[in-house]
């Protein structure tokens, strides 16, 4: 006897494994970075002057040693983990990507900029203008 099986039957089949795994895709969420310091927030922003900047190690901005800054140049991450810090004036944005290192702003139309990526983990490109870190322009991207 032959069952006969609709097109509906199995693009519901195909849209529940799909689901799936995503689910299980997702089930692995990345680290957290270590709770944000005063001391930390202080040392990597130099005080509050540098309100946008960088570093290559992530453990560094977690733990105030000293980084070598990123490349020169535009820089593609991907976001992964982001923290909001507030040091008692302004809110910072803090953002982890999956390739390492981590970035940072003060400016509240960078982080309006950035925080959708920090749900979808997108593409973001920082632009580097100098051998410190700093950042000048961002760049979204709606795909990973």
């Amino acid at each position: 006897m032959k069952t006969k099986i609709s097109l509906s039957t199995v693009l519901t089949l195909i849209a529940l494994m799909g689901g799936l795994g995503m689910a299980a895709a997702q089930s692995t969420p990345p680290t957290p970075p270590v709770e944000m310091t005063p001391q930390l927030h202080n040392a990597l922003t130099q005080d509050g002057v540098m309100s946008e900047g960088s570093g290559l190690s992530a453990t560094a901005a977690r733990t105030s040693e000293t980084v070598t800054p990123q490349a020169i140049g535009w820089n593609y991450v991907h976001a992964t983990v982001c923290v909001s810090y507030w040091d008692g004036t302004n809110y910072w944005l803090y953002v982890y990507p999956a390739e390492g290192g981590y970035w940072y702003t003060g400016t509240p139309t960078h982080q309006y900029t950035i925080a959708p990526a920090c749900q979808t983990g997108n593409w973001l490109a920082f632009n580097v203008y100098n051998a410190s870190g700093n950042w000048d322009r961002v760049q979204t991207y709606t795909y990973k």
